[in-house]
């Protein structure tokens, strides 16, 4: 028997959960971008500096492109999820609701997003370390996020970190789905798998601790991917070798900044 198709409220709840996310979660990314960049600042440091170069609004610096890609992307993840699920089942690849065939639906997930994730992260990334700049004193090289998209587009580098991206997703996803749906097959007594389709809905608090450990657990995965692509996307670097060695100058440490 068919999987159901992807559902339009999977996209809707993504969508909406997305954009949340991406405005609760800036400030942070701004910090974590700028300890990428420059390892030796710590995250108070890093505050200080922006909050007394810009003010609260440097925190939320580059948040438009990613933004307004919020709300499609995240849309695409949980759509996408479905659609690779119900795919893996028509060719009977796994069996239904196995572990293996939602780690491999989530990894599935990564090319997708990694088409909207791209441009807008790059977008970030260029803004939030001109934001740096700015708190050390020098000038910024953009006026807004639009305009740094524009210099990047006709330099023909804005998908630049597409691969890098891809890299670093596809771990990530396989993980995410992997622990949400662990724990909440260990948070449902019964009826297992009618709540993990939504065929049987699940207590909010179930969800939220499953979507928190899933969190979690996805930028212990990704991080060191990220560490990379972001350095690659906002550094001065000629070849994917010099990038790496000097990422690697750092030791292993370093990939967690």
């Amino acid at each position: 028997m068919a999987a159901p198709a992807p559902s339009t409220d999977r996209l809707f709840a993504g969508g909406c959960g997305g954009g949340c996310l991406q405005l609760v979660g800036q400030p942070f990314d701004t910090v974590k971008v700028h300890q990428q960049l420059h390892p030796d600042r710590g995250a108070a440091a890093v505050i200080r500096a922006v909050l007394r170069a810009e003010g609260a609004r440097g925190l939320w610096r580059g948040i438009g492109f990613p933004l307004a890609t919020a709300i499609p992307t995240f849309a695409v993840v949980f759509w996408s999820h479905d659609f690779n699920t119900r795919w893996l089942r028509e060719r009977q690849r796994f069996s239904n609701g196995g572990a293996w065939e939602t780690a491999a639906a989530g990894a599935l997930v990564s090319p997708y997003t990694a088409l909207l994730y791209t441009p807008s992260e790059r977008v970030k990334c260029m803004m939030q370390d001109d934001g740096a700049r700015i708190a050390d004193g020098k000038r910024a090289r953009f006026r807004s996020s639009a305009h740094c998209a524009a210099l990047l587009l006709r330099d023909g580098s804005l998908f630049r970190g597409f691969w890098h991206t891809v890299a670093r997703d596809c771990p990530a996803w396989a993980t995410y789905f992997s622990i949400y749906r662990a724990v909440k097959l260990a948070l449902s007594s019964e009826q297992q798998h009618a709540v993990l389709d939504g065929r049987v809905p699940s207590s909010p608090m179930a969800t939220v601790m499953a979507a928190s450990l899933a969190g979690m657990g996805t930028w212990a995965v990704a991080i060191p991917f990220d560490t990379v692509k972001t350095r690659w996307q906002a550094g001065r670097y000629d070849s994917w070798a010099q990038c790496m060695r000097a990422v690697a100058g750092g030791g292993v440490r370093r990939l967690f900044a």
